[in-house]
């Protein structure tokens, strides 16, 4: 899917159902969400999606509530776009992991943000995914 393709895409679900919500979306898709504490420091949140079985989203519940609708966003990202069984293991090349992120990271961005080539100085879609990753990172807050 092209850059202008996700953008369209996010767009297109948050007119046609009326929410940017993350979780709702998630929730008409058939998508479970589960927020829970993590023993990994590093854990973020991850999407498991296997032939058989409901996808599952995971998110961490160390990180506050708009951080982690960020966090549901860009994994709704992945596992609306992209392939079964997909994970940072079975990627044979860093090329395609970055597309997948990158993808991921527009589709949230877009997702969650009304108009948001007015509001930065740069066309989302002609943004590198270290930009994108970097405004998401910089918008992530775990509970102290």
């Amino acid at each position: 899917m092209s850059r202008e393709d996700i953008i369209r895409f996010a767009n297109e679900i948050k007119r046609n159902w009326h929410t940017s919500d993350p979780y709702v979306i998630a929730n008409r898709c058939g998508i479970l969400v589960s927020i829970r504490k993590s023993c990994i420091p590093s854990f973020t949140a991850q999407t498991i999606k296997l032939d058989g079985y409901p996808t599952i989203i995971s998110i961490n519940a160390d990180y506050d509530e708009t951080s982690r609708r960020l966090l549901c966003a860009h994994e709704l990202g992945h596992a609306l776009l992209h392939s079964n069984g997909v994970n940072h293991y079975s990627i044979a090349s860093n090329y395609e992991l970055e597309r997948l992120e990158r993808d991921a990271n527009l589709f949230a961005l877009s997702l969650l943000y009304d108009d948001i080539n007015r509001q930065l100085n740069m066309p989302v879609e002609k943004m590198s995914n270290y930009i994108l990753k970097s405004i998401i990172d910089c918008n992530l807050k775990k509970i102290q």
